[in-house]
């Protein structure tokens, strides 16, 4: 059976290095990085400001994100999306998304405390601003392995 996936957890928890880790392993045949896509965009547009935090273009990113994993999906191939997802709303596309194609739901739940992820945030060439990391935080407290399970995901939690 073919799998979706998505990681879900702060910045800084250590999904981009799990992702990287199913890749390497053969779980997965695809990894989407729609931080990646943003930044290629604010790029080729030459737009001003963070290509990381640049609002006005989030609905296209997640657009293309949606296009990508159909195709991969219609290739039957496993494909990981790369992202928070730390709300409900966030991850129900992807669970309609995986029912519509027949597909496995998993989710990494890379459980890492708020002091390590920030820790972490602060050694990176790209910052989170704080403010935004506190966000993340916040929305983190309603994602539990439960949660989770009982959305229809199958977890996997580190």
């Amino acid at each position: 059976m073919t799998e979706l996936h998505i990681t879900v957890g702060m910045p800084g928890s250590g999904k981009s290095t799990i992702a990287v880790d199913l890749l390497a392993n053969g779980f997965v045949d695809e990894i989407i990085y729609p931080d990646a896509l943003r930044e290629a965009i604010i790029c080729d547009r030459k737009l001003p400001g963070d290509p990381y935090y640049n609002l006005s273009i989030e609905t296209e990113v997640w657009f293309i994100v949606k296009q990508c994993v159909q195709d991969e999906l219609r290739r039957e191939s496993n494909v990981l999306i790369d992202a928070t997802h730390l709300t409900q709303a966030s991850r129900r596309q992807w669970l309609v998304l995986a029912k519509t194609f027949r597909a496995q739901p998993i989710a990494h739940f890379v459980n890492t405390d708020f002091n390590t992820c920030s820790a972490r945030n602060m050694s990176r060439k790209r910052k989170v601003p704080q403010d935004v990391m506190y966000r993340f935080f916040e929305q983190s407290k309603s994602v539990s392995y439960s949660a989770l399970e009982y959305e229809g995901w199958y977890v996997y939690e580190y």
